[in-house]
């Protein structure tokens, strides 16, 4: 018997069928995560079950030999790992004393049922920042963005009370 060449329906059947299957991923990494995201994500484990600021350290000081050793970064990658940065720097804002002082104070500032109240938790805040400044603490960036989130839901707070927002 002898085999003829694939028609051409064939070749089309064949070219859509792998074309299907590397739209859906199949055989660049059939569902597989990168190193790099999972030792990232084993980092966001670790920084969620830190108790304390010398562990927090620590991750921090692991994430950062991941970071330094990282090159290119597959677009694949991407959504995972701010997913995992996103969750180590909740994590890690929740052990520093700065942010939980500011986390307090946002907590207050939506507490309020006046503008009394809120010009009081408003007078906090401008001394927790200009404590801040004087201090010469410096914020890490995951801390940063803690507290910019923090800051987003007080300033809807503030704004209901009609109280500026402290700068």
């Amino acid at each position: 018997m002898r085999h003829s060449a694939p028609t051409s329906a064939a070749r089309v059947a064949a070219l859509v069928v792998v074309a299907a299957a590397a739209a859906l991923g199949c055989g660049k990494k059939d569902g597989v995560k990168s190193e790099l995201v999972q030792k990232l994500e084993a980092q966001a484990d670790a920084a969620c079950a830190c108790k304390d600021m010398a562990c927090a350290d620590k991750v921090a000081a692991d994430v950062q030999k991941i970071a330094d050793a990282t090159g290119k970064v597959e677009d694949d990658d991407l959504k995972p790992l701010q997913a995992a940065q996103g969750r180590i720097d909740e994590c890690l804002g929740k052990l520093n004393p700065l942010v939980i002082a500011y986390g307090e104070l946002s907590d207050q500032i939506c507490a309020c049922q006046d503008k009394a109240c809120g010009e009081k938790v408003g007078a906090a805040v401008s001394k927790w920042a200009a404590d801040l400044k004087t201090s010469g603490k410096k914020l890490t960036q995951g801390d940063a963005k803690v507290i910019q989130q923090l800051g987003l839901k007080a300033t809807v707070c503030y704004q209901k009370l009609g109280v500026p927002v402290p700068q």
